[in-house]
Parts: C-alpha cells; structure tokens; sequence
C-alpha cells in the first residue's frame, strides 16, 4: 500500500538498523479528459512539455486569471488553467496535488489537504479536482493526503 514506511532489522546479537522508504505507485502518464476537464497533470509541468504530451488536441491556447494571461511555453501548467481550442471549446486543468493552483505541489497544498480533511477547510470544485493527488477519482481521503506528502519528499530528494 502506498506510504511512508519505516523498517528496523535487529541481529542475533541486538545491533538495530532502521530505515526509512517510501512506496508510491504510479499513476497512468497520460492526461485523461473527462467531459471539460484534463486531468492527471504532473505538477511542474511546462506548457511546452504539455504540448507534447496532449496528443489529441492540437490547436489550443492556455490561459490563466480569467483568460487575462496567455502561457508562454516554459510557463508551469497550473490547476485551474483553461485550455480553449481553436473552435472555443474550454477544458480545465487539472494538476494532480496542486491545491494551490501554482502548478506546484508544495507544504501549503499538503497543509490545505490536512485542513480539508480535519473539517477546518472547504475546498472548491477544482481544488477538490487538483487533491485527487493519486487520481484514483474517489472520494478525498488520507491516500491523497500520503500521496501529497510522498510528492513533496520525491522533488526534496531530486535536489
């Protein structure tokens, strides 16, 4: 099961070593769109490198604060970013673990999930979309809330 584990190994002889791993399983790589909305964004994920991915639509912009900013291709793609093709259909997207809307998946996104799950914090309709950190399209949970955590520790170790 997805988490964050510690694991302790004692010889015969009573000397301990403890080690701490994480398992996180992989969500499907592809964006999935379901009706309006583009899920399953990895979060600093440039405007350019999306381009590449989308695949099936072709001739679109990207903008943001209420189509005031266009994206500019090293842009980070951002949860609640709007996709509008060239015959004006709008998509959302949607950044997996990006509560905060900045792209990034950070301590204020994993803050924000622990608030929501405490009852101390409502979240709206894509800040519920962008908390379904694993994808798995159920209903918010202490798995999203791991995964947040597990996404944070990935980027600190790549530094």
């Amino acid at each position: 099961m997805e988490g964050i584990y510690k694991l302790t190994a004692t010889d015969k002889a009573g000397n301990a070593t403890t080690m701490q791993f994480q398992v996180m399983e992989r969500p499907e790589s592809k964006y999935k769109v379901d009706g309006k909305i583009i899920k399953q964004i990895k979060y600093n994920t440039s405007k350019e490198e999306f381009d590449k991915n989308i695949g099936i639509i072709k001739d679109y912009k990207i903008t943001r604060n209420n189509g005031k900013t266009e994206l500019k291709q090293t842009d980070i793609i951002a949860s609640g970013d709007i996709l509008t093709t060239s015959s004006g259909i709008k998509y959302t997207l949607i950044v997996a673990g990006d509560i905060t809307r900045d792209g990034q998946v950070t301590v204020d996104d994993f803050t924000r999930m622990r608030q929501y799950l405490l009852g101390l914090r409502k979240l709206d309709d894509i800040e519920k979309l962008s908390a379904d950190a694993n994808c798995d399209e159920k209903e918010l949970s202490i798995d999203d809330y791991i995964r947040i955590r597990i996404l944070i520790l990935e980027q600190l170790s790549w530094k």
